[in-house]
């Protein structure tokens, strides 16, 4: 049998997701950091960027796979949800995956 599966996909790039979180960021990356506005509405690459660049100028700058995992333990799920239409589709899913045939 297969496993049910649900599949997410970020609606620019997963680093919209990490970027909607401010005080996340913040944490993981020891530097401050102010909410872009809509991160799925950044150019392509934008939210990417500005993740890096923010990562590369903090006292964590060799650290950069490091900071994103952190980031991800330390999102706040709800807030990531409001704020990013893909993620809280995404989400619904998998509390609810669609039938299957």
């Amino acid at each position: 049998m297969i496993p049910e599966l649900v599949i997410g996909v970020a609606s620019r790039e997963f680093e919209a997701w990490l970027i909607s979180d401010e005080a996340a960021v913040r944490a993981a990356a020891s530097k401050d950091f102010s909410f872009p506005g809509n991160p799925e509405g950044l150019e392509p690459r934008a939210a990417k960027d500005l993740l890096r660049g923010l990562i590369r100028s903090s006292p964590r700058a060799g650290e950069e796979s490091i900071v994103r995992r952190e980031i991800v333990e330390k999102l706040d799920l709800d807030l990531v949800a409001k704020r990013c239409r893909s993620f809280q589709n995404f989400r619904e899913d998998l509390r609810n995956p669609p039938p299957t045939s």
